[in-house]
């Protein structure tokens, strides 16, 4: 694995310090490498994202009234009901 070496003021050497500590993570290193992999990773989703966004604009045009719509909705919350407003839990509602 190669290393990289990066200046930094005495008080961004104390703060990464301080942040690597609270998360857990053995070294100020180790919580860089974290945090780089995981702006890897929403790059990659990013892009991803973007590739089917683009996929969808460039289909064929498919004609959709109210009912289309909502059996996709629902094929979505069926899919993911997290995001389903019916399912949502509120403070009021514990």
């Amino acid at each position: 694995m190669d290393t990289l070496q990066v200046p930094m003021t005495d008080s961004l050497k104390g703060f990464l310090q301080a942040q690597a500590t609270k998360k857990g993570f053995a070294t100020p290193g180790d919580y860089v490498q974290s945090l780089l992999a995981d702006l890897q990773n929403r790059e990659q989703d990013r892009k991803e994202l973007e590739e089917k966004l683009l996929e969808g604009v460039r289909s064929p045009k498919v004609p959709g009234d109210e009912a289309f719509w909502r059996e996709r909705r629902q094929k979505i919350y069926d899919k993911h009901p997290e995001l389903d407003p019916c399912n949502q839990t509120t403070p009021d509602s514990r």
